[in-house]
């Protein structure tokens, strides 16, 4: 299930009203992106660009069919519409009137920052501007290049930057627990402070493989941050999802691990634990049988990160007077229910299965 239709961001996530072109005042031309042999203008709000027609219709179909498209007798504005619904562009809806500028065809991005269009025009004519293995990159620049490659559908660009944020939000418990740093650096800041520009992103990108990642991340925070912080920038089908789901899953950690916990005094233990009988008749091999549920107190029993739950720290944490092999049985209990609830995760925000949503990634 896609989360498109849910999310507006109300216009709060850098996305910014369409802007009226005056010639007797343009912006400034971009130093670095004006070439003179270049043969069309792009405008922005705040700078022009001197590009090629043939390297943009080469890696964005957007371009390509507006150059393609017969060229109206007035003029022609690109985008104005385009982040009112799906992200995706059509030439035919987007065409408005033609002028030049300088003897050359005059486009106006309208609605895209000039910042933001540098980063997508730097990306396509310089091979070495964005490299997804490094993870110092802004993430300005990260979601730029999200939102407009796939505004103008440069997919060489959004599969790029999809395989990086994938790193960060991937699809396997494994490979997430060993990222699942919230104190840990990521595209310039805390990894903490990027996952809910992340999730609007990814949202208005419609990167649903992305999306029950995102929307676990985020579950990192407290009810009262969400609402202090951030709830003003999402909207309201969106924040159900994220609230609704935080909910399901601290309900289903604190109930797998009670489940398992509530094993560790029954009978059946005795097949695995070599001092079960002399425990139960009141010698000390092993001490685990005679644990109550004190433990059923412990901060693990109210979390969302499946992280803090991993088998040999509940263990370490609640269950320490065992023998290695009910300490080891238990733990790896709890590491197949962590795997198993990590499965069912898509659901617990409202999506199909991570089959399905593999399924959709453009490769």
């Amino acid at each position: 299930m896609s989360h498109s239709n849910l999310e507006s961001q109300n216009d709060n996530d850098g996305v910014q009203a369409p802007f009226k072109f005056e010639p007797s005042s343009p912006p400034p031309e971009d130093g670095h992106l004006w070439f003179p042999d270049g043969n069309i203008v792009l405008a922005t709000d705040s700078r022009l660009f001197c590009v090629h027609k043939g390297v943009l219709a080469l890696q964005s179909t957007v371009f390509k069919d507006m150059f393609d498209f017969p060229t109206p007798s007035n003029g022609q504005a690109l985008g104005e519409d385009a982040m009112d619904g799906d992200v995706g562009l059509e030439a035919e809806d987007v065409l408005e009137k033609q002028e030049m500028y300088g003897g050359r065809q005059f486009v106006v991005l309208a609605g895209d920052r000039g910042e933001d269009v540098v980063h997508l025009l730097r990306a396509i004519y310089e091979r070495e501007y964005y490299d997804r293995d490094n993870d110092s990159t802004p993430l300005e620049i990260i979601i730029a290049l999200l939102l407009l490659s796939t505004k103008y559908d440069v997919p060489s660009i959004r599969s790029e930057v999809v395989k990086h944020l994938l790193r960060h939000y991937p699809t396997s418990l494994t490979d997430f627990d060993a990222v699942d740093d919230n104190a840990h650096d990521l595209f310039g800041r805390k990894r903490l402070d990027c996952h809910f520009d992340l999730l609007r992103a990814a949202l208005k990108a419609d990167v649903d493989i992305l999306l029950p990642g995102l929307y676990y991340a985020c579950t990192a925070f407290s009810i009262s941050d969400i609402f202090d912080k951030e709830a003003h920038t999402l909207d309201l089908g969106t924040l159900k999802v994220l609230l609704v789901g935080a909910r399901r899953l601290e309900s289903a950690i604190r109930s797998l691990l009670l489940l398992i916990l509530d094993g560790v005094t029954s009978s059946s233990r005795a097949s695995i634990c070599p001092g079960a009988s002399a425990a139960a008749a009141g010698g000390s091999q092993c001490k685990i049988h005679r644990r109550k549920r004190s433990f059923a107190m412990s901060s693990m029993f109210n979390t969302t990160r499946l992280v803090e739950v991993k088998g040999k720290d509940v263990v370490e944490h609640c269950l320490k007077n065992g023998c290695e092999a009910c300490r080891a049985s238990i733990a790896a209990g709890i590491d197949d229910a962590r795997t198993a609830l990590w499965g069912r995760m898509p659901g617990v925000f409202e999506f199909s299965s991570w089959e399905v949503l593999m399924a959709t990634v453009k490769r």
